[in-house]
């Protein structure tokens, strides 16, 4: 499927007047209180999405390694929204990301080549603010595009640990034969919404008791998973045995 030949204007056509994705206004309802509203629309194809968010008040960086893509998009925006939308042409290997409060990714990242995913993840999930949210998809390995090696496919484990720094708020995984626009095929495919977590809170934990006394950064550094511990000694200074714990929230 991840083929360059492919005729992309021809498929923009056949997916013309389809409504944005329920991920996208699903997200946009956790984000409803947000201020600073700036967006990546990752692999923004005909770009409805892109023009959900511009409608909605939100900057907007449309980013699709298709020229067409980029074209078809800015001709759906109106005068009035183009001032807060910005594009770029790029493959997943080249992209540049600002720091953002989401980033949507609807059935784009596992077009990304597995050589350059890592790098493209660390990208993504440094982009995001403390607070902002992750939403788009992921392919699992009983996709019957699993054949193709330029295509990134990922166990539920797999999908996971990318979000270990994330609170995942909807993970929903569809295991089912379907049709694409190229025709019937199995899909499967995990949809997450997820939010980037502020970084730790430091406890001092006295038999059950737990006091917050300051905050750091040494959970986000390490990459420990959400709610687990990973620093712990008793105290050298106090005659009581206190524990000190640090915590995502």
């Amino acid at each position: 499927m991840a083929d360059e030949s492919y005729n992309w204007e021809d498929y923009y056509q056949k997916i013309e007047g389809l409504a944005p994705h329920q991920l996208l206004l699903e997200v946009l309802e956790k984000l409803q209180s947000y201020t600073s509203l700036h967006a990546i629309d990752l692999g923004c194809g005909d770009g409805i999405e892109s023009v959900v968010l511009l409608e909605r008040g939100w900057n907007v960086l449309a980013i699709d390694a298709q020229p067409a893509a980029i074209k078809c998009l800015v001709g759906k925006v109106s005068d009035e929204n183009q001032v807060r939308l910005q594009t770029q042409v790029a493959k997943f290997e080249d992209v540049v990301f600002p720091s953002v409060d989401l980033i949507h990714a609807g059935l784009s990242i596992p077009f990304c080549h597995p050589e350059y995913f890592p790098t493209l993840w660390g990208r993504v999930v440094t982009a995001i603010k403390p607070g902002g949210r992750f939403a788009g998809q992921l392919f699992g390995v009983r996709d019957s595009w699993v054949v193709d090696q330029g295509m990134i496919f990922l166990t539920e484990d797999q999908v996971r640990a990318l979000f270990k720094n994330f609170d995942i708020e909807t993970f929903h995984e569809l295991d089912e034969d379907g049709q694409a626009t190229s025709g019937p095929k199995h899909w499967h495919m995990f949809t997450i919404i997820a939010r980037k977590m502020q970084g730790c809170r430091h406890f001092l934990d006295n038999g059950g008791d737990k006091l917050q006394v300051t905050s750091c950064g040494k959970c986000a550094m390490i990459g420990i998973p959400f709610r687990e511990v990973c620093y712990e000694t008793t105290s050298p200074t106090h005659p009581r045995s206190f524990v000190y714990r640090y915590q995502f929230v």
